[in-house]
């Protein structure tokens, strides 16, 4: 359950944030715009992972 509220919320706070920063949301229809987005937060999440992974 904490799994799907994390989603929910970075999701709300990823597009939530570029739409209140001017950003048009029909533009993340594009694929860089999503494989940048998801990419970023993937990243964030690896490096702020504390575990010995892969091993």
């Amino acid at each position: 359950m904490m799994v799907i509220i994390g989603w929910v919320l970075a999701l709300a706070g990823i597009f939530g944030g570029y739409a209140a920063g001017g950003g048009h949301l029909a533009a993340l229809l594009q694929p860089l715009e999503v494989v940048m987005i998801f990419g970023g937060a993937g990243g964030a999440f690896v490096a702020a992972c504390q575990h010995d992974w892969p091993r």
